[in-house]
């Protein structure tokens, strides 16, 4: 499931300003819901649980990739998810899965990461050699100055 590309008539806007210049484009490529193994989840009811400032992007992107979202659990913005609050939306919806934000399972333990999905995207860029490229000259002009 792909997420929104860029508006192609301000693209052709930014590049006529920038005439000369590399210009990236990048977006969000296939929306997918993994368990902490990889294994993926299809589109289902889910329960989304994160802990960041704007979770309205997180819950749309589930929405995009099929999945139906039954309730929205948003913590403060850095929050630890507990135990506690996970067995609860467990015994809350016991044949619901839960699905969180890859920010959110890496502050996780993985006793706790186990139970809970996370929603994954890949950065997608339109000229990947451009962009290699670009990455060798800064890096290489990096290593040769001087300290």
């Amino acid at each position: 499931h792909r997420g929104p590309r860029i508006n192609q008539d301000a693209v052709s806007k930014i590049r006529a300003k920038l005439s000369g210049s590399l210009i990236l484009e990048s977006w969000m490529g296939d929306f997918t819901v993994c368990d902490v193994n990889g294994s993926l989840l299809k589109p289902q009811q889910v329960i989304a649980l994160s802990a960041i400032g704007n979770p309205d992007g997180f819950w749309r992107s589930l929405e995009v990739a099929g999945f139906s979202v039954v309730e929205r659990v948003n913590l403060k913005d850095h929050s630890s998810i507990s135990e506690g609050l996970v067995s609860e939306l467990i015994r809350k919806y016991p044949d619901i899965k839960i699905v969180i934000t890859e920010k959110d399972r890496v502050k996780l333990s993985s006793e706790l990461s186990s139970l809970l999905y996370s929603l994954t995207s890949k950065l997608e860029f339109n000229d990947k050699k451009a962009l290699v490229d670009l990455l060798i000259k800064k890096v290489t002009k990096i290593a040769l100055s001087p300290l």
